[in-house]
């Protein structure tokens, strides 16, 4: 599966799995049913077929995740008839491929429960690229006296290491300042496990699938992605942003997310000067 499937802002990532476990739990039963004739064989796939796409429209923003339940089998077993020759190597066939996708569908949601589940106390956000050039250097930040939880840990989404390596190939030396810190702090063939900055403040990359196909405009992207982090998390997640447009975007995304203009303690002394 290389697409990633974000969920609506109002469903949990735990609510999600839970549907998705049923919906496979149900897919295992329809051959139970194969003992009668064809076309019930037939009626009792489409009765889940109709239920699993209901669910998965429910749960997902892509209309693309229930259309996938469409495959070419699945319109050739809505005409099976009495006539119909080897129905039910059909059906089966049928059954394993949307068993295979649902659990495809659950690792997804799995893979990002355990990357973002927060500790107790421990209060998740994101910095946009701005922050990051033009803030103070992040491993710096006591980002925790930011929020009431004793702890902070900064998520860091790859579209934002991707957009920080295109500032440092235009010259800007910030970026490449930025990059150089990461590099300091990220162990070897160890990307996604979390590091220590400084006490209570941990740094965490997110990763995305392989094939994702990002948003036009990367802030809409991050946005998108911190929603969606939101959900898997169970908790809110603050984006901390230099921009009004980012905040905007993030206070109305309908997820748990809050917008926050960086404070002006976390500025680059040289920035604030030249804005003064």
């Amino acid at each position: 599966m290389v697409a990633w499937y974000f969920l609506r802002p109002d469903q949990s990532g735990e609510y999600a799995l839970s549907q998705l476990n049923q919906l496979r739990t149900n897919l295992r039963n329809v051959p139970s049913g194969f003992a009668q004739e064809a076309v019930l064989a037939a009626s009792r796939y489409m009765t889940w077929h109709e239920t699993a796409e209901s669910f998965l429209a429910s749960l997902y923003r892509d209309a693309d995740v229930p259309r996938r339940l469409q495959t070419d089998r699945y319109w050739h077993i809505r005409v099976i008839s009495p006539t119909t020759e080897r129905p039910y190597p059909l059906i089966e066939r049928e059954v394993e491929e949307q068993q295979r996708y649902l659990e495809g569908l659950e690792k997804q949601l799995l893979h990002y429960q355990e990357l973002l589940r927060p500790d107790p106390d421990e209060a998740l956000f994101i910095c946009d690229t701005n922050v990051l050039v033009h803030g103070l250097p992040f491993e710096q930040v006591r980002w925790n006296e930011e929020f009431t939880e004793k702890k902070a840990r900064l998520l860091l989404p790859l579209v934002v290491i991707d957009e920080l390596d295109a500032l440092k190939d235009r010259g800007i030396r910030e970026a490449g300042g930025v990059l150089k810190a990461l590099d300091g702090v990220l162990a070897p063939g160890k990307a996604l496990d979390r590091v220590t900055l400084r006490d209570n403040v941990t740094l965490q990359i997110v990763d995305e699938p392989v094939g994702h196909q990002r948003l036009v405009r990367i802030d809409d992207e991050i946005v998108q992605q911190a929603a969606f982090y939101t959900s898997m998390a169970g908790r809110k997640i603050t984006l901390f942003t230099r921009d009004r447009g980012m905040r905007v975007r993030a206070e109305t995304s309908v997820a748990d997310l809050e917008g926050r203009m960086l404070p002006t303690k976390y500025e680059r002394r040289h920035d604030f000067d030249t804005k003064a």
